[in-house]
């Protein structure tokens, strides 16, 4: 038998056994929290300090960039592919993601802007925005993409319609919208495919026209690849989603809707269980008054209960497998994390608002 003497010498191990001596008061005596408190300290003050500094050196890094704007003048006539386009941005994808490993380190995002900016000096221009570093190796692939086009290197338009505002009227009205999408961005857009039947573009260009002095529209898309060194999150929920369309398992309840709206939908979706709740338990009790007076089997049956002929498992189903396959077809291509504003600066509220 073990001898447990050393806890104790003076002690019997009958009287006192091994796990009561372990958790007695006097086991503990000579016990300081100090140390406790400093082991679970001290990794904390190291994890927060390597979140700030990676937070700072993200900071630093943006700030330290040098941006190139350039225009691009499109020619009157085009007549690209879908492919084409999606090789072109897989060529954006992949040269976003070619930094240095400090870089990767403080989860630096290499940003693109795509911008359509008007106004009435300049008229409607396709602006780039881009790191001066990639700037040739994007002009080279902009000219073999689209032949006839014409690319200038351009001052940032809004510091140069910041100088024609002197001259313009002093009551002005100056907006900005961000756009959020509202489901889960595994939906599926538009595809390419449909470009080719109606521009989307030229809804947006039509209310860019007949701008008066100092007055300006801007419409600007920033993009950044999603890769696992930037966007752990967000690849992790990808992974998640390709594992469930190989268990064939549904995908409805994980993304239908955004979070913001789950947020909204929440007390709603309390008040109707608790509804449901009361529902069942009023049929229940109505159930069991009925087979108590009535002796007849079967001849009270709720008339909701209908048979179940499987339509709507099968509608359901359907609707599954088509989802699965739009969204396994966009999780496939190179993704890019997108924001969206409009920039509007007008010198009649009236037609501020209209636009």
């Amino acid at each position: 038998m073990a001898n447990f003497s050393f806890l104790n010498p003076n002690a019997s191990l009958a009287r006192e056994p091994f796990v009561w001596k372990l958790f007695s008061l006097s086991f503990l005596k000579d016990f300081s929290f100090g140390y406790l408190f400093n082991a679970l300290l001290i990794p904390v003050i190291v994890l927060i300090g390597l979140y700030l500094l990676r937070r700072l050196g993200r900071y630093y890094l943006s700030k330290k960039r040098s941006l190139v704007f350039l225009e691009l003048i499109v020619p009157t006539s085009t007549n690209m592919s879908a492919y084409a386009t999606e090789q072109l941005l897989t060529l954006f994808h992949s040269l976003a993601k070619q930094q240095p490993i400090y870089c990767r380190l403080f989860g630096y995002k290499k940003l693109y802007s795509l911008e359509i900016a008007a106004s009435k000096e300049k008229g409607i221009r396709y602006i780039l925005a881009l790191p001066e570093t990639d700037a040739t190796t994007i002009k080279r692939a902009l000219l073999s993409y689209l032949p006839g086009l014409k690319i200038n290197k351009v001052e940032d338009y809004l510091s140069e319609n910041s100088n024609t505002n002197e001259n313009a009227s002093k009551e002005r009205s100056l907006g900005i919208v961000d756009f959020k999408l509202s489901n889960d961005y595994i939906f599926p857009l538009e595809e390419h495919k449909t470009l080719s039947e109606h521009d989307p573009i030229s809804f947006i260009t039509g209310n860019m026209t007949k701008l008066k002095l100092g007055e300006m529209i801007a419409l600007q898309i920033v993009v950044t690849p999603v890769w696992t060194k930037t966007h752990r999150k967000t690849s992790k929920h990808i992974a998640n989603i390709k594992q469930q369309i190989r268990d064939n398992l549904p995908l409805t309840n994980d993304i239908n809707g955004s979070v913001s709206k789950k947020g909204q939908a929440l007390p709603w979706t309390i008040i109707k269980t608790i509804l449901k709740s009361i529902e069942l338990l009023l049929r229940a009790l109505l159930h069991a008054v009925v087979m108590v007076f009535d002796t007849k089997e079967d001849s009270h049956r709720f008339s909701s209960n209908k048979p179940f002929t499987g339509t709507d498992q099968e509608n359901q189903s359907r609707y599954e497998q088509k989802l699965r396959e739009q969204v396994k077809e966009k999780i496939e291509r190179p993704l890019f994390e997108t924001s969206l504003r409009i920039l509007i600066q007008s010198n009649d509220f009236v037609d501020y608002k209209g636009r």
